[in-house]
This record gives structure tokens, C-alpha cells and sequence, in this order.
């Protein structure tokens, strides 16, 4: 939940093999959210909604097909042991860079590396969608893991904000851009 001495974090997306763990080989798949609008609304609303997403809460599937066929977003649905149990959104930005908007795995499945690898695929989709920076940005008020996944992941921290110095009106991207 928000807390008002939350920290956020800007990370940008610079591998570096020495740091870099390999996805694990695993039998999750993913699709397109466009496929399944119901999946990705259930996805949004669990995940989300313990970590105080909210802005989207009330859309119905019609407005998730909407916003996913935007040229510039792009949601895909990881699918475990048959059930849909993760997402992540990419959103590309004017500057061309890509931000992992969102992402999220079911808490039932939370702890056994699926977030590693969908981390990994999400970073593979940015990449198709960009040559430019992938960035996320996290905070001290989400998942207690979620900072060292991205790090494990091949993030670096760009920026950290604290809560009474928001990013309004900056634009995290234009500031230590990483090839």
C-alpha cells in the first residue's frame, strides 16, 4: 500500500554478463493481452491492486482491447500450468525508449522464479519494440523483491526519488540514458 515515505526508483536496462542471470528454462508461454482482455483485466486487478494500481481498476475488457491497440502499448500474459498468472505492459515513449509500465506475478507463484523469468521476457519484447533505453520504474511501496529482481535482471538505478520530490513534469529518460 502507499506509504508516504515511499522512495521510487527510475532503473534503466544496461546488461552487464557478470551481473546478468539467465532466465531459467521454464513451461510458461505467453500472449498477446488483446487475446484474452479478460485474463488481463483479472491480471491488473489482483496484481495491482495490492500494490495500490488503481487507475484502470474499473475498465472493462472493451477498454483494455482499446488501450492494447495502441500502436505504442503493447500487454502480453504469461500463462503457467495452464492459467494465466502474470502480465507486463510496454508503453514507448516519444523519446522512443520503452518503459515497462507494468508487471506482475500472480501471489500463489510468487518465489519460485517466474518473475525472473518474465522479466527476461518482457526485456526481449522491449527490445523488438526499441534500439533505444528499456526503463521501469519501482518503488519502496511495491513488492519487497521487485527492486532486486530488476537489478538481478540487468536494471541499473538511475535515479532515486524521494516521496516529497515526485518526478512531476521530469522526464526520467532524458537523464543518464544508457545504449
Amino acid at each position: 500500500m502507499v506509504d508516504s515515505s515511499s522512495i521510487t526508483y527510475v532503473l534503466h536496462y544496461s546488461p552487464d554478463p557478470d551481473e546478468c542471470q539467465g532466465s531459467r528454462t521454464s513451461p510458461l508461454h505467453l500472449i498477446n493481452g488483446l487475446q484474452d482482455t479478460h485474463s488481463y483485466q483479472r491480471l491488473y486487478r489482483e496484481i495491482g491492486g495490492e500494490w495500490g494500481w488503481g487507475r484502470q481498476r474499473d475498465w472493462q475488457p472493451m477498454q483494455w482491447a482499446q488501450h492494447l491497440s495502441k500502436p505504442d502499448i503493447q500487454g502480453w500474459i504469461m500463462y503457467w500450468a495452464g492459467q494465466a498468472n502474470g502480465f507486463f505492459e510496454l508503453r514507448r515513449q516519444q523519446d522512443e525508449s520503452v518503459e515497462i509500465y507494468y508487471f506482475g506475478v500472480a501471489k500463489a507463484l510468487q518465489g519460485q522464479g517466474l518473475g525472473h523469468a518474465l522479466i527476461q521476457h518482457a526485456v526481449t519484447a522491449a527490445k523488438a519494440m526499441t534500439k533505444k533505453t528499456i526503463w521501469l520504474k519501482t518503488s519502496s511501496t511495491d513488492h519487497p523483491a521487485a527492486l532486486g529482481l530488476y537489478l538481478r535482471a540487468g536494471f541499473k538505478v538511475m535515479r532515486v526519488v524521494p516521496k516529497d520530490n515526485p518526478l512531476q513534469g521530469a522526464d526520467p529518460c532524458t537523464l543518464h540514458v544508457r545504449p
